[in-house]
């Protein structure tokens, strides 16, 4: 049960539990017997639903006895069950005004929340300090219930009373309809819109379904212009209903939720469907176990790289009436589809003891947005922008203000990768029912990025290799990214931080290892990205590749400690790979004389075999051997040129 459905019952539970002891002292306040007999009458008709008898003989128990409080409160749970709220409101207000030793406290609780309900945020506020100062209460969960409506109704306040930039604009006719429309995603390059329509009626032969049904609708943006949204067909859209969905940054997967399918382990499960070269869709499949369970999981959102999947759940063991998990790719399918092998729920900065939902991860990898109703909010349910430590764990939490969040229900929030504009839903326009919108961000931005797109090929036939890819932090260290390109065109796309240097290393079956380093000093936009194109050599004896992420000092053959990510991947592939043999080569460029050349790049080969050597790898597998400037891959004549001449390479000399 839903602890704010919950607290309400608990004020009925005092109400019923005051109603049914009222015989027990009336006759101490109540010396008249019509006025007893009347309300007596009033207070069966309550217990069986005849609310408007039970008005009847209250408004002539309260005539005769206007100072008695029992009907006063038991007229206000009439007019709460009959939604009255003014007449409730003038009911409490007189239990107020007659309760001067404040004997019934809960009355000031329903009080409060009328006047939160209205925004009358100092009066709730009033309320709720006064009904905490005198209540006798000792449930802990009920109490921090009532101080979190207390914190949201000062919260709403400050925020309402500080309103941040919001011009929201519709997506106009191609999107929105007479219909519901809602759930909306992205591709990463924001050319692409996914989201979920609600049908009424059959879209090609007008007929009416017996119940709504739930489609997936698919619009391009062609010259900053929305087209007209298409169904996005089978095997996507079935006779069943489908759910809340997202877009991977490249626009290859679709996870959408599904429910009540043959096969699936609980009422709704997540399902990934995989986008094929002739552009068609493949079957949705079900992720499984871990993600799936029977529970239900819904409302899927992948980062940008792939690696992790973020979800919304009610399993066994959740904290509150749903959560947010997030789950690891630990792998792929033959087809090329992810599998995801670890999955927690967010931690405490995040989850609350009531209902987290829609969680959306911005490309930058570190903005997460989600909806709540466990936080001091301005609503029923507001949005929230969280942030992720270099860990993934949430290490921040704030309200995106007002009017962005309303007095009602806010969720379903994205973000565009640039960060521009912000992407919601609202039936603001009642005419229109649920409509996309999107407005200006201003404030709450994620962090800025760089994109990068890229292409892996056989360096001999040029054909499109499959590869798992690495994106390093070289000076900490830390992971950004780790995804795989494509087999059917060996294309990738990925975020990036900007200001970062960066570690590129890609690996596929066959090949030797491929290793690239380039600094994002500048930002490259969705539309025109750093473009990096990969040549993977077929692994064989003679075969060599540049070790491009091993530095040394000027003139020395000191490894600085940005080599050290390079050459521990390197000491992993070999232990990974012991049948293989290998030379290190250093090469110089022609700055210095030849003998001056030769001796260091002669030392610098060899300091590198002794960093793997000494990090385990057998000293019979590697030798080394210095090559000055004798082999150069580029003109010596150039800035450039020479810094492509000074380099580390890998040989393979036995397979």
């Amino acid at each position: 049960m839903d602890i704010h459905q919950n607290i309400r019952l608990r004020i009925g539970i005092f109400v019923a539990f005051f109603i049914i002891s009222l015989p027990l002292w009336a006759q101490y306040s109540v010396s008249k017997t019509a006025p007893k007999k009347h309300y007596k009458q009033a207070l069966q008709s309550f217990y069986g639903k005849n609310y408007k008898r039970s008005l009847f003989y209250l408004k002539k128990t309260i005539k005769a006895t206007p100072h008695w409080i029992p009907p006063y409160l038991l007229a206000s749970e009439v007019y709460y069950y009959t939604e009255q709220d003014s007449l409730q409101f003038e009911s409490l207000k007189k239990v107020i005004e007659l309760d001067v030793e404040i004997r019934y406290p809960k009355s000031l609780l329903n009080m409060a929340n009328i006047e939160k309900k209205y925004h009358h945020f100092d009066s709730a506020i009033r309320y709720y300090k006064s009904f905490l100062s005198h209540t006798k209460e000792i449930d802990s969960i009920f109490i921090a219930d009532v101080k979190l409506r207390l914190a949201s109704s000062e919260f709403a306040k400050n925020a309402v009373a500080s309103p941040v930039s919001f011009s929201p604009f519709s997506l106009g006719d191609n999107i929105n309809t007479k219909e519901d429309e809602y759930w909306p995603s992205l591709s990463i390059d924001e050319s692409t819109l996914v989201f979920t329509r609600l049908l009424r009626e059959n879209p090609i032969t007008g007929v009416n379904y017996p119940f709504p049904q739930e489609d997936f609708y698919e619009s391009k943006k062609v010259d900053k212009v929305w087209s007209n949204s298409k169904n996005m067909g089978y095997p996507i859209n079935t006779p069943e209903n489908e759910g809340a969905q997202c877009i991977s940054a490249d626009g290859r997967l679709l996870f959408l939720t599904a429910c009540n399918r043959v096969g699936g382990k609980g009422s709704c499960d997540i399902y990934v469907s995989m986008k094929q070269s002739n552009n068609s869709w493949s079957s949705p499949k079900n992720l499984g176990k871990p993600v799936n369970t029977s529970g239900w999981e819904s409302q899927p959102s992948v980062s940008a790289d792939g690696r992790y999947l973020f979800f919304v759940s009610n399993r066994k063991g959740s904290k509150g009436k749903t959560d947010i998990y997030r789950a690891e790719r630990t792998a792929y399918d033959m087809n090329g589809a992810p599998i995801f092998g670890v999955v927690a729920p967010l931690n405490n900065m995040v989850n609350t003891v009531y209902s987290e939902t829609s969680p959306f991860i911005h490309p930058d990898g570190r903005t997460l947005y989600f909806s709540s109703n466990g936080w001091p909010s301005i609503g029923k349910s507001d949005i929230y922008i969280s942030r992720l430590d270099k860990r993934k764990k949430v290490v921040s939490r704030k309200n995106i203000g007002y009017p962005i969040n309303t007095y009602d229900n806010d969720e379903a929030f994205v973000v565009g990768a640039s960060g521009n504009f912000a992407y919601f839903v609202s039936d603001r326009d009642r005419k229109m029912g649920k409509d996309i919108y999107a407005f200006p961000l201003k404030e709450n931005k994620p962090d800025p990025v760089s994109f990068v797109h890229g292409r892996v090929v056989d360096a001999k036939t040029r054909r499109p290799i499959r590869a798992d890819i690495v994106l390093t932090e070289l000076n900490e260290g830390d992971t950004e990214a780790m995804l795989a390109s494509w087999e059917d065109n060996g294309e990738f796309t990925v975020s990036l931080p900007l200001q970062k240097n960066y570690r590129f290393t890609s690996q596929a079956k066959g090949y030797i290892f491929y290793s690239k380093n380039f600094n994002l000093t500048k930002q490259y936009s969705v539309g025109n990205p750093y473009e990096v194109l990969i040549e993977m050599k077929r692994l064989a004896v003679g075969v060599t590749t540049i070790l491009n992420n091993i530095f040394f000092d000027t003139n020395s053959y000191a490894l600085t400690q940005l080599s050290h990510n390079e050459l521990d991947y390197v000491c992993q592939y070999l232990q990974k790979n012991p049948s293989l043999k290998v030379e290190i080569g250093g090469h110089t460029d022609t700055i210095g004389s030849v003998d001056l050349n030769a001796k260091l790049s002669v030392d610098r080969a060899k300091v590198v075999k002794d960093y793997l050597t000494q990090a385990g790898v057998d000293s019979l597998r590697i030798t080394y051997q210095g090559y000055g400037y004798s082999l150069p891959i580029a003109p010596n004549n150039t800035i450039e040129g020479r810094k492509r001449n000074r380099r580390t390479e890998l040989k393979v000399l036995q397979l």
